[in-house]
C-alpha cells in the first residue's frame, strides 16, 4: 500500500459515500483511515479476507488510503482477461440525480466534467459541461445506466447520444449526435 514489497496495513473503512469521475464511469470509493502513497497498490480485505476494493495510485491523491469497489471492477477485469476491448467513448462523467439536478438547476442524468482529447466524444462535437439522456434507445439516469448501455457497444459500433446543453439564452437544448464507439 505504501508502494513497499511485501506491506500490509490494518484499518477501517471510514466512509463509502463517495465517488470518482474516470472515463466512461463513476466509481464507488472507499477511504479508509490507512496512510496512503502515490505510490503503492494492491487490495482492500475483508476481516473474512475477501477481497472487497482495489486501492489504485491515480484515486489515493489524499493522505488517507482509498480503494474501488471491487463489484464495481470485477465485469471489467473479467472481460480484459478474455481479451476484449473495452468501449471508449472518452468521457469523464458523475451522475445527477433528480434531487442534485432540481437543485441546480439542470437536467436529470449523465454530467460530462471533461472530454478527452481525440476522443470519439470530442469527435461528436460533446463538451464539458453536457448532461447526457440517452444512449441508443436507452435513457440514462446514472452513471450505472451509462456504463452498462456503453459495455452493451462494440468498438466501431455507430450509437446515437443525446445529450442536454445550456444555450446562451439560459435554457439546455437537447442536441443529438452519432459516436463512432473506440
Amino acid at each position: 500500500p505504501l508502494g513497499n514489497d511485501h506491506e500490509v496495513l490494518t484499518g477501517n473503512v471510514s466512509s463509502i459515500a463517495s465517488t470518482n469521475a474516470v472515463y466512461d464511469n463513476e466509481l464507488e470509493i472507499f477511504t479508509t483511515d490507512m496512510a496512503a502513497s502515490t505510490l503503492g497498490s494492491g487490495a482492500l480485505l475483508s476481516t473474512d479476507g475477501k477481497i472487497v476494493g482495489l486501492m489504485l495510485p491515480s484515486i489515493n491523491e489524499s493522505s488517507m488510503l482509498r480503494a474501488v469497489k471491487i463489484s464495481q471492477v470485477e465485469g471489467i477485469i473479467k472481460d480484459i482477461l478474455r481479451g476484449k476491448e473495452l468501449p471508449y467513448l472518452g468521457m469523464k462523467i458523475s451522475t445527477l440525480d433528480e434531487q442534485t439536478a432540481r437543485d441546480v438547476s439542470m437536467p436529470r442524468g449523465v454530467y460530462v466534467s471533461l472530454v478527452a482529447y481525440d476522443s470519439p466524444a470530442m469527435e461528436g462535437s460533446v463538451k464539458s459541461g453536457d448532461v447526457i439522456t440517452k444512449i441508443g434507445d436507452t435513457y440514462i439516469n446514472s452513471a450505472d445506466d451509462y456504463e452498462k448501455q456503453l459495455s452493451s457497444l462494440s468498438k466501431g459500433e455507430s450509437v446515437d447520444v443525446t445529450f442536454m446543453r445550456l444555450a446562451s439564452s439560459g435554457v439546455y437544448e437537447e442536441i443529438e449526435c452519432t459516436l463512432i464507439v473506440g
